[in-house]
């Protein structure tokens, strides 16, 4: 099934939906953490029904809580 421009977001798009920065989109789909990463060449795009999908399930929360190393 082919996928329209309409149906993907941009890096930005994504970041703006969950107030983060670019950067941390970039992050977390480096960690794996975002579903429906698209690559059209060396651009990055997500598949706007996963990211739907994702802040419908509140699935959000549970990939922004890390556990910090302590420095003992």
């Amino acid at each position: 099934m082919p996928v329209f421009v309409s149906e993907l977001l941009t890096p930005q798009e994504v970041a703006d939906l969950f107030r983060w920065s670019r950067d941390n989109v970039y992050v977390r789909v480096a960690r794996g953490q975002l579903p429906g990463v698209v690559r059209i060449g060396h651009s990055l795009r997500f598949r706007a029904v996963a990211i739907r999908q994702l802040i419908e399930d509140g699935e959000t929360s549970k990939s922004t809580n890390h556990r910090r190393r302590s420095s003992r």
